[in-house]
């Protein structure tokens, strides 16, 4: 892995933890989305996808780090390719006056809520925007 693609990260304040899980884990889909990082509205995206299994505790190690979910992306596996969906997804907008571990909560809910729509055997991935400080 390119040590600028890790600093990058970095740079966004994402928890060292979450960045190790998808180092391990994390299929880097930077160069099919066009670059490493994007950002839209204090909303980094990390270009990371993972399968299923992985997201789901990945979402759980969102939670342990409080690192709130804004949304997220489906991606699809063609003979070998990884295909990006971009009118298929989610997103999660703080309510007015919700308190932090409400806003947590819920969309940490909803993540997993919309993950569990698909079977463990659809060839998907998934990637997710994360609210970080």
């Amino acid at each position: 892995m390119e040590q600028s693609h890790i600093d990058s990260l970095d740079h966004y304040n994402m928890n060292p933890l979450l960045i190790m899980y998808l180092q391990e884990f994390g299929h880097d889909i930077s160069k099919q989305l066009g670059s490493e990082v994007s950002e839209v509205n204090d909303y980094p995206s990390h270009y990371w996808a993972l399968e299923k299994r992985y997201a789901l505790t990945f979402l759980d190690l969102c939670a342990d780090t409080l690192t709130p979910i804004a949304g997220g992306d489906i991606h699809s596996i063609n003979d070998g390719q990884i295909c990006v969906y971009s009118e298929v997804g989610w997103f999660y907008d703080r309510v007015n006056n919700e308190c932090f571990k409400d806003f947590l909560d819920h969309s940490i809910k909803k993540a997993k809520k919309y993950l569990n729509h698909f079977s463990n055997k659809e060839p998907v991935l998934f990637s997710f925007t994360l609210f970080t400080p």
